[in-house]
Order: C-alpha cells, then sequence, then structure tokens
C-alpha cells in the first residue's frame, strides 16, 4: 500500500503542528500586505483630495495578483531549501516520509488560498475606499469595470497557476533530495545556460508553455492546469516515496559538490560567450545603408471638424477671433502640433481669417489622448469645443471636464481568456506603468 492507516493521521497532526508553527508567517504577510494597502491608498486619496477634484489627474495602482504571485514564487523556493531542516525541527513528532511531504505540498496549497483571499480583501476595500470617495468628489471615476464573473474567474486561475509552480519546485526539491550530487551538478548547468541565453530563453519560453498561457478557453485552461497540477504532484509523490534522506550528509562532500557547482557556472557562463561570439564574428554578413521604418496607418488621429459658412462676408476683410481662457494661440503661420500644456487647446492657422478668399471656416479639432497601461483615459474628461460667428467676429470655446482616474486591477493573469478581452478587466502592464500620448487638444483653423 502506499500509505497505512497510520500515515493519515500523522498527516493530519503533523499538517496541525505546521500550521500552528507558520501562523505567524501568515500574520507578517497580513502586515505587510496591510502597509501596501494603506500606502497607496493614501496617495491616491491624497492626490484627489489634494487636486480638489479638479483637472485631469491618473492614479494608477499595482496589480497586487502578479506581484504576490511572483512572492510566492520566492517563499516556495526558500521552503524548498528549508525542506530538510523543517523536518528536523518536528523530528520528535510521528511521521513518515510521505506525511511529511504531504504536509509540506499542503501548506503550499494553503499559502496560495492565503494569498489569494489576500489580494481579492485588498482589491474590495481599496475599490469601496474609492466608491465612497467619489459620492464626495463627483469626478472620481473607475478606468476598469467591476465584473463578478471576472473576479471569480480570475481567482480560481490565480490558484491553479499557484499550484503548478508550487507542484513543480516541490518535483525540483524531490530530485535535489533523492540525487543530490548529480541533480545539483544538471540544475546549475541548466540555469548557468539559461543566464548566457537570457534572450533566447525570454523568447521562446511562452512558446513552449503556450498550450497553457496562451490558452483563450477558460474551460479548457481549468482542464489543462488541473490535469498538469496533478501529473507533477503525482510524480513528485512517487518519487518522494521511494527516496531515503539521510539526515546528516558529510560536509567535506557538501563543499565539493558547491565547488564543482561553480566550476560548471563559471565554464559555462564564460565559454559559451566566447563561442557564440567566434561564431558569429566568422558568420556575419554587413549591410550598408539599409534602413526600415514602420508606420501604422492609424498612427495619425482623424480630426473632427467644424463648418461654418461665411460666404456673406465681403472677400478680402478680416475676421476677428474670441477664444476663453483655455485656448492657447501658437500665432501666425502656426500649424496644427501636439503641444505640451495641462487640459489646455493649443490654436493655429488664424492667419487664415486675414483677408479672407473663402466661403467656408473650417476647425479641425484633434482631442486630447493620454494611454495609461493600455487605457485611453481622457475620454472620461469629455474634451470639446464650440464654434460660432457672431456678425465678422469668430467666437472658439475649448472645454473639458474634471476627472480623477483610478485604475485599480486585479487577476492581470486571467486576461489570456477572449471572454474578458475588450471589456476593460485587465491593464496592459500589470507590475509596472506605462503611458503616452498627450494632455493637450490642438485646433487648427483655415479657410476654404
Amino acid at each position: 500500500m502506499f500509505m497505512v492507516k497510520d500515515e493519515y493521521a500523522n498527516i493530519v497532526n503533523l499538517l496541525k503542528v505546521k500550521i500552528k508553527i507558520d501562523g505567524k508567517n501568515f500574520f507578517w504577510l497580513v502586515l505587510f500586505a496591510g502597509i501596501m494597502f494603506c500606502g497607496s491608498l493614501a496617495m491616491t486619496v491624497a492626490g484627489i483630495i489634494q487636486s480638489g477634484g479638479e483637472g485631469v489627474n491618473f492614479y494608477p495602482v499595482t496589480d497586487y495578483s502578479t506581484s504576490f504571485f511572483f512572492g510566492m514564487i520566492i517563499a516556495y523556493t526558500a521552503m524548498m531549501f528549508l525542506y530538510r531542516n523543517t523536518n528536523n525541527k518536528l523530528s520528535v513528532f510521528p511521521q513518515t516520509n510521505t506525511a511529511r511531504f504531504i504536509t509540506s505540498v499542503a501548506i503550499n496549497w494553503i499559502v496560495a488560498v492565503f494569498v489569494g483571499l489576500t489580494t481579492l480583501v485588498m482589491y474590495l476595500l481599496y475599490n469601496a475606499a474609492i466608491k465612497i470617495l467619489s459620492l464626495f468628489y463627483g469626478s472620481v471615476h473607475f478606468a476598469l469595470n467591476f465584473d463578478v464573473g471576472f473576479i471569480v474567474s480570475g481567482f480560481i486561475t490565480f490558484l491553479l497557476y499557484s499550484f503548478i509552480v508550487a507542484a513543480v519546485i516541490d518535483l525540483i526539491g524531490v530530485i535535489l533530495r533523492k540525487w543530490t550530487v548529480y541533480a545539483a551538478v544538471v540544475f546549475i548547468a541548466l540555469i548557468a545556460l539559461a543566464v548566457v541565453n537570457i534572450m533566447t530563453v525570454v523568447r521562446y519560453a511562452p512558446q513552449a508553455l503556450a498550450f497553457l498561457v496562451k490558452e483563450p478557453s477558460f474551460g479548457l485552461f481549468v482542464i489543462k492546469a488541473l490535469a498538469l497540477w496533478l501529473a507533477v504532484t503525482a510524480v513528485s509523490l512517487v518519487t518522494n516515496r521511494f527516496t531515503v534522506y539521510h539526515k546528516k550528509q558529510g560536509s567535506p562532500n557538501k563543499r565539493l559538490v558547491v565547488v564543482f557547482c561553480v566550476i560548471i557556472a563559471v565554464v559555462i557562463m564564460i565559454g559559451m560567450p566566447l563561442i557564440l561570439f567566434i561564431n558569429a564574428e566568422s558568420g556575419v554578413n554587413y549591410v550598408e545603408n539599409e534602413t526600415v521604418t514602420e508606420i501604422a496607418d492609424d498612427y495619425f488621429m482623424t480630426a473632427d471638424e467644424i463648418r461654418i459658412d461665411i460666404s456673406h462676408l465681403q472677400r478680402g476683410s478680416n475676421i476677428n477671433l474670441v477664444v476663453n481662457d483655455n485656448i492657447i494661440e501658437t500665432g501666425k503661420g502656426g500649424t496644427l502640433f501636439y503641444g505640451q500644456g495641462n487640459a489646455a487647446a493649443y490654436l493655429s492657422g488664424t492667419d487664415a481669417l486675414d483677408n479672407i478668399g473663402g466661403n467656408t471656416i473650417v476647425l479641425q479639432f484633434r482631442p486630447p489622448f493620454r494611454y495609461v497601461n493600455g487605457f485611453e483615459l481622457v475620454s472620461f474628461a469629455n474634451p470639446r469645443i464650440a464654434a460660432y460667428l457672431e456678425g465678422d467676429t469668430l467666437h472658439v470655446e475649448y472645454s473639458i471636464d474634471d476627472a480623477q482616474i483610478v485604475i485599480i486591477p486585479i487577476w492581470s493573469i486571467a486576461g489570456q481568456f477572449d471572454i474578458f478581452k475588450d471589456k476593460g478587466l485587465v491593464t496592459e502592464n500589470p507590475l509596472g506603468y506605462s503611458s503616452g500620448g498627450n494632455s493637450d487638444a490642438n485646433i487648427h483653423i483655415s479657410v476654404g
């Protein structure tokens, strides 16, 4: 039999002990998450209050689910290396090799669920706080939509990815404990090879994992993820079951393994670049004066137009211009360009109003556009112009609403599924901040 009856009792008792011992680690995790949450929320709230809700401002928040996911990878790796030390401390309790391993795996599952729930609570509290703030400042907007289905599916996705990562790390730990010297040498060699070929790894790793990380169907993803997780866990469990661990190993042997691994790493990390360099030098082809330029078809935004009939005005006469405070005239002979002001509209082409020679005034309006983490956010501020002719005077007005836009992402790891795409649920950069565009509008006047 794989396990005897007493082992089940040993597993339950040993798991209770480990949970009690690791309880302080869960406390520190909550404390750390609370500090991150309070700091981030305080900065957002302070920014909105300081602005008085006026102007157009963006407040991107880090996707804590992604940050915590990578943090768990580090934690799982640390627990793998501390596996033997932890078991030695608990050696006074009845246990077997299988019981020790299963309780260790169970702790990893508990950690994943706990971190996922902590992340979810932070997200819900953040949304609730900003919602309350929006009652006092009507200009506060949420950039991302709140979707219960996405939240639940994202939580499941987070757990499955976490379980798979934990299972793979557990398998590596089992291999290291079973074939210590040989496994250490192989892993060090593989890591060194990956480091010297990091660009190749970055390029092809997503392709190798595409069956899972690029699966567009949520249902198929769950099936694949469960199958992979159970398969890796089963291999680890069986390998661990037939492994004999030695509590004490000679120090000279350990030092020899470390020295041998370091030598292998150094040889690979220094020798591989030299070999690649020599091969590159012998086979390089130089191409002179070759320039490739690609411009997307939609790079330039199409301007909105306002047309005003002036056929009743005498040819060669002048049209006076009156603008509101939000408009900055760029000067005679100016052309349409992108300025660098703050919530202003730059007006160009006003020389066309002198000595008019046409029947229609054409105003081209390009609203401001600002992309933050993949979202165009200025649309929340509703930028607009109004223009009308009063006698021989042209009135142009530019208006833009106040907008305090808060971006609160979660479960960016679930952005791969088709059912959630193009619904305003996931940001483009879960771990960072990217922005582009312009905060200014542009108005160009011509007469034709």
